[in-house]
């Protein structure tokens, strides 16, 4: 037969773990809702070094950390730029937060595209982020469809060389 005490302990550790899952489970995913800004820094070999300030949503009811943040952006299924925050980057509960992120452009694997791109009135790409959720230990992997302005990516490129 069990004892008072140990069905207590039992009832706490359910209790517990319940939580737990509960948090777990009601945990979403960041998205990016806006590019503010991209500039150029450099070009090597086919690749641009470009640094941009990118607005994440947390829309979860608490604030977590996310670590080795990965992007990639790909259009028409090619991956034409990526970049790793290795450093983690606080997301503040049920807000927005701009965020630097360094970035490689691949200039080659658009070589063919370039002009029908730059004649569109945006760029439609599919954007992916992958980083793991603290303290959690969750990874997670979201991607999501959007469009860059061809009138603002020549503005900026025009401003920054």
């Amino acid at each position: 037969m069990i004892t008072k005490q140990l069905r207590n302990i039992i009832v706490a550790l359910l209790t517990i773990v319940i939580f737990i899952l509960i948090v777990v489970l009601t945990v979403k995913t960041p998205s990016i809702t806006q590019v503010k800004s991209i500039s150029f820094n450099s070009v090597d070999q086919g690749v641009v070094s470009a640094n941009s300030f990118v607005t994440i949503k947390n829309p979860n009811w608490f604030s977590y950390n996310i670590k080795n943040l990965n992007v990639a952006i790909r259009y028409n299924e090619k991956v034409i730029c990526s970049g790793t925050f290795s450093n983690a980057i606080q997301l503040p509960k049920s807000m927005e937060s701009t965020h630097k992120f360094a970035l490689n452009v691949f200039i080659d694997s658009l070589k063919w595209e370039i002009p029908s791109m730059l004649f569109k009135d945006s760029i439609p790409v599919e954007i992916s982020l992958a980083g793991k959720i603290a303290p959690f230990g969750l990874n997670f992997n979201t991607n999501f469809n959007t469009a860059i302005s061809t009138k603002n990516l020549l503005s900026q490129i025009t401003t920054n060389n």
